[in-house]
C-alpha cells in the first residue's frame, strides 16, 4: 500500500514559478493505491498540519509509542482515526455532519511503512 500526495494547482497558478507561497494556497489530494487499484482518500488545504500530523502519529505508531491518532480535515467535518492493533493498521473517516463512521482501509503496518 501506498500514499501518495499531490498538489492540486489552482488556474491562475499554472505556468507560473513554483514557491513556497504556492504550496500554502493550493489543496492536497492524498490518494491510496493498494493491490493496484487507487483511489481517493481525502483532499483538503492546509495540508502542512496534516503532513505533521501524519508523520507524527506514525512514527509514534512504529516506535508503538502510541496506539491511535486522529487527522481532522481543515474543510470537510471528517475525521480520519489511525488505529494499530495486532500488528494491523485500520483507517476510519467519521463524518461529523451525519455521525457516521466508515471504515476506510485495513492493511498491516509494515506494507504501509515499508520504503521504496
Amino acid at each position: 500500500m501506498r500514499m501518495k500526495f499531490e498538489i492540486e494547482l489552482y488556474e491562475d497558478m499554472m505556468g507560473k514559478p513554483f514557491c513556497l507561497d504556492t504550496y500554502f494556497n493550493c489543496r492536497m489530494n492524498i490518494l491510496i493505491s493498494q493491490n493496484g487499484l487507487e483511489k481517493e482518500f481525502c483532499t483538503s488545504t492546509f495540508h502542512s498540519s496534516i503532513l505533521l500530523d501524519f508523520a507524527e502519529g506514525l512514527i509514534n505508531m512504529y516506535e508503538q509509542n502510541q496506539q491511535l491518532f486522529v487527522i481532522e480535515m481543515f474543510e470537510s467535518t471528517y475525521e480520519y482515526t489511525f488505529t494499530y492493533f495486532q500488528k494491523l493498521v485500520t483507517i476510519t473517516r467519521y463524518e461529523g455532519y451525519n455521525g457516521e463512521t466508515i471504515e476506510m482501509m485495513k492493511c498491516r503496518f509494515d506494507d504501509f511503512v515499508e520504503p521504496l
